[in-house]
């Protein structure tokens, strides 16, 4: 390579940071993703433990409003989700906890405000009926204390020409939008959250111009990073970005990029580097921590640590990674084991970035493996977010060297290198620990070098067919790469609850691809 990237865990505190004198965060919320009653109820009952003040309902709980009554294009259940959620925030309100709903907008538009399936935005009426709809629904359901709208993966994009119509400029459009649905959260005194979640540098402009221009009661939540969750992100450009308007810190406990919570990912050094620079702006005034992903928690899991860490350093922000991992370690597993656990649990940081992450570059398809095309198309996602950092790094990634080769299959190597070592430290602890948790520590460390093992191959096989036009004679070594993939695949349980990087089907069907590519050559 070029440019050498070095981990994050190597780089992150060459800085020194002021952190605001703040007498308590304001917000300290979790944000759950499954609606699932026993398991809502048991992560509320946790949440006094970690100081926690709020609850999101997001994602597969709530998509739309209009999901409450079973209807819209994303509903999920005939009779609708709005009594479960219900019964939810009355239980949270139980526990003293505020309850916010996600909603996405534009969506569920009626039909006469369409035309070839368009949303005219500038259409008589159109405001005064998406003004009309929260208002309704706050009625139905008082027990929402709030709103946290977002603009992308929705129905219709505001931002999209090819969906949304309007004379208003981008900038307008969410001005427009963000400030209907206020009206309706005013007058029902309910708070209202935008996140800033889009997909590109200009959009994310547009976004801030938007909500520069609207009331400074709306709160405004931002990623830890600019886009979706790629550790190797700069901050976001958006933290401390608004004077005048208070601000909330979205983090992603549930590991949805890298491995669910099925594998160990415990990242102390990762959020306390992203906490505390955040911290340092005076308008930031809490966090909301994402918990699970599809029903995998990070509660009661390794990687609780990392929520711990948001609340530590929430408590006291001169608490160093260090102290959290004696601390939490001795909490969770007792004096005795907690250097074992340490040992064992310290390296997934780096172990899950070397597998998931190519020399620091995302192109994983959220936790799972990756096709031929997507995984290529995605290795140049990370410059619109760097100025020139990673431009060697991804054009070596798209149009590699025999150079470009080793050094990739050998930093999968190293990953594996380390798991086997923490599993072999696990031993340290064995008799130290209950036997349920050494059994978790190891299932989840087999599954981690079963990952290793099968992205080896899936590295190996997606970079030598790039090369195989200047090389073939790689020829064979792709082609052992896509059975040991197969290979692997077939070694899955088919009860196996944790799955590695995907299901067995869908692991196949990406060799599948890559024998295909093979053939042309």
């Amino acid at each position: 390579m070029k440019v050498q990237i070095k981990y994050l865990v190597v780089t992150f505190f060459a800085f020194n940071l002021t952190i605001w004198a703040k007498p308590e965060m304001e917000i300290r919320s979790w944000q759950l993703h499954k609606l699932d009653m026993d398991y809502c109820k048991k992560v509320m009952d946790e949440a006094s433990k970690y100081d926690i003040n709020t609850i999101v309902f997001s994602h597969e709980m709530i998509w739309t409003t209009m999901q409450l009554y079973g209807t819209g294009a994303r509903k999920t259940e005939k009779n609708g989700v709005g009594e479960k959620l219900r019964e939810l925030a009355k239980y949270a309100h139980d526990k003293d906890l505020k309850v916010w709903i996600w909603t996405h907008e534009l969506a569920d538009v009626p039909a006469k405000y369409l035309k070839e399936g368009i949303v005219q935005m500038d259409a008589p009426g159109f405001w005064k009926w998406l003004e009309d709809r929260y208002a309704k629904m706050f009625l139905d359901f008082p027990e929402f204390d709030g709103l946290m709208m977002t603009f992308h993966e929705t129905q219709y994009k505001i931002f999209d020409n090819s969906e949304v119509a309007s004379k208003l400029s981008m900038p307008d459009r969410f001005q427009k939008l963000i400030n209907s649905i206020y009206k309706s959260c005013k007058k029902n005194k309910k708070e209202l959250i935008v996140r800033t979640f889009v997909y590109e540098p200009e959009q994310l402009e547009w976004l801030k111009q938007g909500l520069d221009n609207v009331s400074d009661d709306i709160m405004v939540q931002s990623k830890c990073i600019p886009h979706d969750w790629e550790p190797f992100y700069p901050h976001n450009p958006l933290i401390g970005a608004f004077r005048n308007k208070k601000q909330i810190v979205e983090f992603d406990c549930s590991s949805e990029y890298t491995g669910r919570n099925h594998i160990p990912y415990t990242s102390p050094e990762y959020f306390s580097y992203r906490w505390k620079y955040d911290m340092t702006f005076p308008k930031v005034v809490g966090y909301n921590a994402r918990l699970d992903h599809a029903g995998f928690d990070a509660l009661f899991t390794p990687n609780e640590i990392n929520i711990y860490t948001l609340a530590k350093i929430t408590q006291n922000p001169e608490m160093s990674p260090d102290e959290i991992w004696v601390n939490w370690a001795k909490e969770r597993y007792g004096q005795g084991a907690s250097k074992g656990i340490i040992d064992v649990l310290k390296p997934s940081f780096d172990i899950v970035n070397k597998l998931f992450f190519p020399q620091g570059v995302w192109f994983t398809r959220h936790s799972w493996l990756p096709a031929f095309d997507y995984a290529d198309s995605h290795i140049s996602y990370i410059n619109k977010w760097y100025k020139e950092e990673y431009i060697d790094v991804t054009e070596e990634l798209t149009n590699p060297n025999m150079e470009t080769f080793s050094q990739v299959r050998e930093e999968k190597d190293e990953a594996i290198r380390l798991i086997q070592k923490s599993l072999w430290q696990l031993l340290s602890v064995k008799g130290k620990i209950k036997e349920k948790e050494y059994n978790d520590l190891q299932e989840r460390f087999t599954l981690l070098l079963q990952t290793g093992l099968i992205w080896k191959s899936h590295i190996t096989a997606f970079m030598g067919l790039k090369l195989l036009k200047s090389h073939p004679e790689l020829k064979p070594i792709v082609k052992g790469a896509i059975n040991n993939i197969q290979q692997l695949a077939y070694n899955i349980p088919d009860k196996q609850v944790y799955k590695p990087v995907a299901d067995r089907d869908e692991i196949l069907k990406i060799s599948k691809g890559f024998e295909k590519l093979l053939s042309k050559y």
